[in-house]
């Protein structure tokens, strides 16, 4: 079960309205939306095709739409967005690679890959612009998303944080150390970007 605004490298809670989404494990592998109390599906495709690692921030949901390895086909995966009127947008892909994506406020970010085969973060404003964030020499990974779409990213061993219009210099705010969901995660909270660090949080300047 994955829900929240972290990329899909880790879980987070559910939304403040209470949304969760998941996907089925067994046959069909499609996404699911709990909220207020009712269980709806999302997505209904066919059996050869797999909706998994969905994430929400309550608004949009962001999932990965790859065929079945089982029918002897090689994995392609896409990002696919489901607005809050239910249309779906495809953010990145048919590629080998799995996406990462991460979404918070109306806000998401994904990346693609450039004509060197290095991953950039392009970000999806609410209104449905897409921005390149990054133009990295070495490939970017998601650390978090913020509420107005302030983006911290890694590469090449250094973390930054870029903000909208993503036209200034990226701020390097020190060495990308582990990330798993306890050690070295990321988060905005409000406006402020918090780093975690075992049972401590500290407030990163940017």
């Amino acid at each position: 079960m994955k829900a929240g605004t972290s990329s899909i490298v880790g879980p987070s809670g559910p939304k403040p309205n209470g949304d969760v989404v998941y996907h089925t494990a067994l046959y069909d592998h499609e996404v699911f939306r709990y909220r207020a109390g009712a269980t709806e599906q999302l997505t209904s495709t066919a059996d050869s095709l797999l909706n998994t690692f969905a994430v929400t921030d309550g608004i949009n949901v962001v999932f990965t739409r790859g065929n079945s390895l089982s029918l002897g086909t090689a994995a392609r995966h896409r990002a696919v967005l489901r607005r809050a009127d239910g249309v779906e947008v495809e953010l990145a892909g048919p590629r080998a690679q799995q996406p990462n994506y991460a979404v918070e406020n109306g806000w998401a970010v994904f990346d693609l890959f450039d004509v060197g085969g290095v991953a950039q973060l392009y970000v999806r404003a609410p209104d449905g612009t897409i921005t390149q964030a990054t133009h990295a020499t070495s490939s970017a990974r998601i650390v978090a998303l913020g509420p107005n779409g302030e983006l911290a990213y890694e590469s090449g061993g250094r973390r930054y944080v870029v903000v909208a219009p993503y036209t200034g210099t990226p701020v390097d705010i020190g060495s990308a150390w582990k990330h798993t969901y306890d050690e070295g995660r990321m988060e905005w909270r409000g406006g402020s970007l918090y780093a975690f660090l075992g049972r401590s949080a500290f407030v990163v300047s940017y």
